[in-house]
């Protein structure tokens, strides 16, 4: 199982660099063909019956696209810097906007932990309707 694991990282490992050689394809291949191989283990164990998942599948194909298109850019691939600056600037907003919350009392996460119940849970929990039962004469 180790061996397969270490495989597929491998694959991803490579698949990932910012520049790929015709050497870098074979050990990709390489790298493919082997977590093929090793996989086996968790068909013969009883871990999975079928471990041929799509996303597995689709990494048949990443020698040939890499080929046809080159390696894979970074995420949003057009001026990343600024992306991941506005992207860490928005988690700091929201970190600050939930220690504001919890200050004022307001959080959500905060009122669950000392019991508060939201109402949609309070009517869902809610006890059931007892009806009497009356009697004809």
């Amino acid at each position: 199982m180790v061996k397969t694991i270490s495989a597929l990282i491998y694959f991803c490992y490579l698949v990932r660099r910012n520049a790929i050689s015709t050497p870098d394809l074979t050990s990709i291949t390489n790298a493919l063909k082997r977590f093929h191989q090793y996989r086996k283990i968790f068909f013969e164990c009883g871990v999975r019956v079928d471990i041929s998942l799509p996303r597995q599948h689709s990494l048949v194909h990443y020698p040939r696209f890499i080929r046809l298109f080159g390696p894979s850019k970074s995420p949003g691939g057009y001026k990343a810097l600024p992306q991941m600056l506005v992207t860490l600037s928005r988690l700091d907003k929201l970190a600050a906007a939930k220690c504001e919350f919890t200050s004022r009392g307001s959080s959500y996460t905060a009122m669950v932990l000392v019991g508060y119940q939201p109402l949609y849970r309070r009517l869902l929990i809610s006890p059931p309707t007892t009806t009497k039962m009356t009697t004809m004469v």
